[in-house]
């Protein structure tokens, strides 16, 4: 069974740390290209979570290679953020942007509810655009069917990261389905873990009149939280006790028995990686990174 590496209790606070220095930025080329692009990946812009020191210390060596790479969820404001947003055209990819640049021979893909406002921008030449729902099994089958299609037995990602609607079950749902093509040595992220698409938290001012929120919790099948149950699978059986009657292990498989086996099979083959570990990310507490056994 995996491990958890350096599980440091101050994973679990709510990191409010300010943003890091100009010195710092510039020795990191991925925080540069961030806040060039705007992305809240970086330091100028949103959140400021500052992922890409973690990113850059554990993707720096695929910079130059013929990698593949797919991220779930290209810009800020989707159906996540309320129901007027289910039919918004997607002006812009500044993640994409990002990691096109940073990628310099990478083929890179991007999923997302939403459809393109206009065509591929011609300087992404090695960008790749797929229009599906993660909660969605059929269109997760497309997904996998069409870069089959497209790589035949070569089909295997190098990185693939869930910046989608944030939600639990879309979350363990995308894992579930998508996780199996990350090859060996490879990484699975899901980022934003602190945050959930439900009324409670939309409702403040962020809906309009007659808006719903379309993926509060009470309308999405029932599921627990994704950090706690993966802390379970891939922890440490003593201290977390899956096998506990009333365990967050237990209850995933009784809530969501159509896809529980699979994701805990697929999940046992990766190991929780530190998400700070330079030491700069001003966030860590809202990642999971997981890398896949080298085999």
């Amino acid at each position: 069974m995996s491990i958890i590496r350096k599980d440091k209790k101050e994973w679990e606070k709510d990191i409010l740390g300010a943003r890091p220095a100009a010195k710092e930025q510039e020795e990191c080329p991925l925080t540069l290209l961030a806040n060039k692009y705007k992305t809240d990946k970086g330091t100028n812009r949103g959140a400021n979570n500052g992922y890409t020191y973690t990113y850059e210390y554990y993707f720096n060596n695929f910079k130059d290679k013929k990698i593949k790479f797919l991220e779930i969820g290209l810009n800020n404001g989707g159906p996540e953020h309320g129901s007027n947003k289910i039919d918004r055209k997607i002006e812009d990819y500044p993640s994409i942007r990002m990691w096109h640049e940073y990628f310099s021979k990478g083929e890179i893909w991007g999923f997302d509810v939403n459809e393109l406002k206009d065509p591929i921008d011609k300087s992404l030449n090695r960008f790749h655009f797929f229009q599906g729902d993660q909660g969605s099994e059929d269109s997760l089958k497309d997904f996998n069917d069409t870069v089959n299609k497209k790589y035949g037995n070569n089909v295997q990602f190098d990185i693939i990261i869930d910046d989608g609607s944030h939600a639990f079950y879309h979350q363990q749902l995308s894992f579930t389905r998508l996780s199996g093509l990350v090859k060996p040595g490879g990484y699975y992220v899901i980022e934003d873990i602190h945050w959930q698409p439900d009324k409670r938290r939309l409702v403040k001012g962020k809906l309009a009149e007659g808006e719903k929120p379309v993926y509060d919790s009470g309308q999405l099948p029932r599921t627990v939280n994704t950090k706690f149950l993966i802390k379970q699978i891939v922890g440490d059986p003593k201290k977390n006790n899956p096998g506990a009657p009333n365990s967050i292990f237990n209850k995933f498989k009784k809530l969501r028995p159509e896809f529980a086996d699979d994701f805990i099979n697929n999940m046992k083959n990766f190991i929780w990686e530190d998400p700070n570990p330079s030491g700069k990310c001003p966030r860590p507490q809202r990642l999971i990174i997981l890398q896949r056994s080298k085999e």
